[in-house]
């Protein structure tokens, strides 16, 4: 479905069907020309006939002149979301752009590594993002860090272990957020305390 390359304030809809997957996994792709710059201007975007505030997602320029990406779900809180480290100032020619969405792509539990009871551990989580990036440990979700382990706002991990007396998998969630006080979505990840035979090689 083309759109007309003269337009400048109209735009395209269309109704989704009930396919269970089209919110899933999907791509779009097409040739766009900025009117302007350091605005807000709209690419593509989604949104459900009974919930325009929270359950959509958007593709659009920012004052900043980044591409930026956002889904939120019924409850508004973020889904998934992105900003580009390129900016786009080009007023005079056309840009192509492909963007693909696929929630069978993501990443599964990200394990920060196995280390021997009563060691120090030493870990590090990255997200990235135009701005400084503060991490928050989810408690309230269940998770738990090993005894003596904590994290810092900046990802990083640190401590002796104590407590433990078996190998134990500890499983956690971590949620990133920007400067700019936009909150990725959170990612599980583990750290496995290892208790079992000596002078074995081990990480630590």
């Amino acid at each position: 479905m083309a759109h007309g390359a003269n337009s400048s304030s109209t735009g395209i809809t269309r109704t989704c069907n009930a396919d269970p997957t089209y919110s899933q996994k999907w791509t779009w792709s097409g040739w766009v020309k900025r009117s302007g710059i350091s605005s807000e201007q709209g690419i593509f975007s989604n949104e459900r006939t009974d919930n325009h505030v929270n359950s959509r997602f958007k593709l659009r320029f920012i004052a900043s002149d980044k591409i930026t990406w956002e889904c939120k779900d019924s409850g508004g809180s973020d889904d998934s979301s992105l900003v580009t480290n390129a900016v786009f100032r080009d007023t005079s020619g056309w840009c192509h752009i492909c963007f693909v969405y696929d929630t069978d792509n993501g990443t599964a539990a990200g394990s920060l590594g196995t280390f021997a009871g009563g060691s120090s551990v030493s870990a590090t989580v990255v997200a990235t993002s135009d701005s400084a990036v503060t991490y928050t440990n989810n408690a309230g979700s269940g998770g738990t860090l090993p005894g003596g382990v904590s994290m810092s706002t900046g990802g990083v991990f640190s401590g002796t272990e104590t407590g433990s007396t078996e190998t134990t998998t500890y499983t956690f969630e971590i949620t990133p957020t920007d400067a700019e006080s936009q909150v990725g979505a959170a990612r599980e990840f583990t750290m496995t305390i290892s208790h079992g035979a000596t002078g074995g090689a081990q990480f630590n």
